[in-house]
């Protein structure tokens, strides 16, 4: 059992022969030290399999897997947590979607997009989500949050003759979020919007996904009930794809998926019956409502404020710098006059743009609207775009304090982002729909915006020339005979 136990440990992938080479280095220098005549044989292959099993099979689980695997495969399940009305508990996670989507314009595959979505225990119908390819990101959490509090909108239909027959019930402020020890979920910008909005947070312990085992088991099923029968999937495993190209047999964008996601979710999914609630989703939530009053926020801008991620600045007399940018308003001034140049005050923004930012008065909940001072610039600007914006200034040895110079540059990214959308690599056309910020929202990212803002170029008058036909189709003069 003991050289059991160290293979186990020195050989991920053991086998019984790498048991066995142990046990002989074991029984070599046990017999150093015995007479020829009290030698240790070492057992036969054959016997040492008779032997192994013997071993119980959560103890094989433990040497090949670990305990904590092992615990989980061979514990037994349990009622989870109990809840007693609808937006009580809430679990959050993401999962990567396994079909390719392609872009709105070149039609060519840009990658699988992460879905981030939000389940209520009570009912087990999804309140929310994000699709965008932000991978598992404090935004992409913001966005689904933000989705799932205010009521919802139909989406776009984008393709003819799918018609979603249900509308979306589910909103209204959570009770509690319950997430796991991602990153994006420790972020002091989650902490901050949720205890704005009076909402609990409940982390799960590490590597113990049964704690919020609804949203998992729900993920699953979004994966092999939905996603798996579009075309253009990718799969759970690499060889379930047999010689199936799902690069070749891409067809959805960002804005068909969204539109059939909500069809699955609002007419299959929360129509079926679950057998954990023993009715369905749909049926679960309208009795729900019922028995709790669905509360939101005085006004929706406060969601869309306090969904935004937050920092802390000092507001001076030039106004307050962020991200290299100052924004500043006469609003700013009382602020200045009461607490002095320096006051250190609290600022949300949008990632998705960066023309405005919120400042939070000290010692109290009142807050302002600030422009951009180069708000011409800044308006519509995801902070990734201005980002990249800034390096190519610096590397080009330009001023990135300048308008004319921002404004060039955000005509190059266009460009740029133009090029690497019709990119020969998934992973390039990937990075070029995440730089856009596309998501289920905004199909095409704010690739609009970029060209809506740039300034106005003179027209340069140009020679009006016909095209010519090709040299074999050219007429020829009839030879006078």
């Amino acid at each position: 059992m003991e050289s059991l136990v160290e293979a186990a440990d020195k050989v991920p992938a053991w086998s019984i022969g790498d048991v066995e080479t142990r046990l002989v280095k074991k029984l070599e220098l046990e017999n150093f030290s015995r007479p020829l005549c009290d030698h240790l044989r070492c057992p036969s292959k054959s016997t040492l399999y008779r032997l192994f099993d013997r071993v119980d099979e959560y103890d094989v689980a433990i040497l090949k897997e670990g305990k904590a695997s092992a615990d989980r495969r061979f514990k037994i399940t349990k009622t989870g947590i109990p809840v007693t009305h609808i937006l009580e508990r809430v679990e959050i996670d993401h999962t990567p979607v396994d079909v390719f989507l392609v872009d709105d314009r070149t039609g060519l595959p840009c990658g699988r997009p992460t879905v981030t979505m939000l389940l209520d225990k009570f009912s087990r119908m999804p309140l929310g989500y994000s699709i965008g390819y932000d991978d598992a990101s404090t935004l992409a959490v913001m966005r689904a949050l933000k989705n799932a509090i205010l009521p919802k909108k139909p989406c776009t239909s984008v393709m003819p003759g799918l018609t979603v027959n249900h509308h979306w019930r589910p909103y209204g402020r959570i009770g509690c979020l319950v997430c796991d020890n991602g990153s994006e979920f420790h972020s002091d910008s989650l902490k901050a919007a949720c205890f704005d909005l009076g909402i609990r947070i409940l982390y799960c312990p590490p590597r113990q996904p049964r704690f919020k085992g609804s949203i998992e088991r729900f993920l699953k099923t979004f994966n092999y009930g939905f996603a798996h029968k579009l075309p253009g999937t990718s799969f759970a495993k690499f060889y379930q794809r047999g010689d199936y190209d799902p690069l070749k047999h891409a067809v959805f964008t960002v804005g068909e998926f969204t539109h059939a996601l909500e069809k699955w979710i609002l007419d299959i999914y929360a129509q079926s019956p679950h057998r954990m609630i023993g009715t369905t989703p749909w049926q679960k939530w309208c009795e729900g409502e019922l028995n709790v009053e669905l509360q939101l926020p005085p006004r929706a801008e406060d969601i869309a404020v306090n969904l935004g991620l937050e920092t802390e600045r000092r507001l001076g007399k030039s106004g307050i710098h962020l991200h290299y940018l100052y924004y500043s308003s006469d609003d700013l001034q009382p602020i200045i006059d009461t607490y002095g140049p320096g006051i250190s005050v609290r600022v949300t923004y949008d990632p998705d743009d960066i023309g405005t930012i919120w400042v939070w008065t000290p010692d109290s909940s009142d807050r302002i609207l600030v422009r951009a001072n180069l708000y011409e610039y800044a308006n519509g600007l995801r902070l990734s775009q201005h980002k990249l914006i800034r390096v190519a200034l610096l590397e080009q040895q330009k001023n990135d304090c300048v308008l004319e110079n921002l404004m060039q540059g955000r005509i190059e990214l266009m460009e740029s982002i133009d090029k690497l959308l019709s990119s020969r690599s998934v992973r390039t056309r990937r990075k070029a729909a995440k730089t856009l910020g596309v998501n289920g929202d905004r199909p095409t990212g704010n690739l609009h915006q970029l060209v809506s803002e740039q300034p106005s170029q003179p027209k340069v008058q140009r020679e009006t020339v016909m095209p010519q036909a090709p040299k074999r189709f050219e007429s020829r003069p009839r030879s006078s005979l």
